[in-house]
């Protein structure tokens, strides 16, 4: 699935993709927005929520194809299982990319909503 984010322009376009079995992320898109080609350095971090930051620099690589491989210890700090589905953010302005577990933007948009509407009955 593919999301354009009006307000932010053409340089801006997030994924929801699979996560395989080596933690390689299904979609490319994101690396090509970011202008991340085969072989080079990204780093990896985790900010409360549990979101991965991927940036550039750093041990890690985008892998010999073009994909995004998040690391054993990402995956698991971020709780993402083989099959996951995650949204992919790339962020020009802020030279990262975004992963977000789909748990996570649940729990984000039912807090959301729950802070921001008043229940009402069926309709």
């Amino acid at each position: 699935m593919l999301t354009r984010d009006r307000t932010r322009g053409a340089d801006s376009l997030s994924v929801i993709t699979s996560v395989d079995r080596d933690g390689r992320l299904a979609d490319r898109l994101p690396m090509r927005v970011m202008a991340w080609f085969p072989g080079a350095p990204i780093s990896f971090s985790v900010d409360p929520g549990p979101v991965a930051i991927v940036q550039p620099g750093g041990d890690g690589r985008i892998n010999s194809r073009g994909y995004l491989r998040l690391p054993l210890r990402i995956r698991r700090r971020c709780k993402v299982e083989v099959g996951s589905r995650v949204l992919v953010v790339p962020n020009k302005e802020r030279a990262e990319v975004l992963v977000l577990p789909m748990w996570v933007l649940d729990d984000l948009l039912i807090t959301f909503r729950s802070s921001t509407s008043t229940k009402r009955g069926p309709t």
